[in-house]
């Protein structure tokens, strides 16, 4: 039996839990694949396989890039699976990710300005590399700003219309797409109902888009009849993931509690 979870974030990123920890809880799930899609960061591939081998799980080297189409200023997630040269991937992502930083670092002066203190090196300490809005929420709840990361400080703060939520210049998603299918990927538009982004399923596939995320908490039925509509006469499949980023996930949610098609697994992990 194949259960294969292609969307899930650890602490590389803004997820609340390590790569060992992500792996056990897979393991403990009976998930048989699975992709760590970091937002735009692919460090800790080997130490994915080592868990991975030892849990009996087979994994490939993916990422989660934050994109925008600027002609139709539609964001997007942009999945990448498979890939082989981290290279074109990396030219984009790299500046992406000291633009975040950067980011991060404003949106804490902000809150020192409001009366937050703060401290940055204590901050940096329980953070991988970039400061992410999640890292900057935990370490609020931990000193009792706040009471939860997605709680009504979050709300007041970081979502729209809040002092904290002006955030960085996105990736293109042309180039995101030329980049993974250069890298010898697999292009995935990541949870379209989401970011109700449908549009962008017809105007990618002729560039290079593989498939679409269809299981995710965020497709409801409406969302998952316009995904397989945009993609019907198309050589494209779907995926499935839960998304998840532990304590950091903005609904209670588990490792395998959505899950990717037999079809996308096939031809992901060459299993045909």
């Amino acid at each position: 039996m194949i259960r294969a979870d292609l969307h899930i974030h650890t602490t590389i990123s803004d997820g609340s839990d390590t790569i060992e920890e992500v792996v056990e809880r897979c393991r403990q799930k009976n998930l048989t694949h699975i992709a760590i899609t970091n937002h735009d960061d692919m460090d800790g591939y080997e130490q994915i396989c080592t868990c991975c081998k030892k849990a009996g799980i087979k994994t490939v080297k993916a990422i989660e890039m934050t994109t925008i189409d600027t002609p139709s200023n539609c964001k997007a997630h942009l999945l990448g699976y498979g890939i082989k040269d981290e290279t074109p991937i990396r030219k984009l992502t790299d500046k992406m990710l000291a633009r975040r930083h950067q980011n991060g670092l404003k949106q804490i002066e902000v809150l020192r300005a409001e009366g937050y203190a703060i401290n940055v090196e204590e901050l940096q300490e329980s953070v991988y590399k970039i400061i992410y809005k999640q890292n900057i929420m935990q370490y609020l709840v931990k000193k009792g700003y706040a009471d939860k990361v997605y709680g009504a400080f979050y709300q007041k703060y970081f979502s729209k219309g809040g002092i904290c939520s002006f955030r960085s210049k996105d990736i293109e998603l042309i180039d995101a797409v030329h980049a993974i299918k250069e890298g010898g990927g697999y292009a995935v538009l990541a949870h379209p109902g989401q970011q109700e982004n449908y549009e962008l399923i017809e105007k990618f596939y002729p560039i290079g888009l593989d498939g679409a995320e269809l299981h995710h908490y965020s497709n409801d039925q409406v969302a998952r009849q316009k995904i397989v509509q945009a993609c019907e006469g198309k050589e494209m499949f779907f995926t499935g993931g839960s998304d998840y980023h532990g304590m950091n996930s903005r609904i209670p949610i588990e490792v395998g509690d959505y899950v990717a098609t037999r079809q996308a697994v096939e031809i992901i992990f060459g299993e045909n």
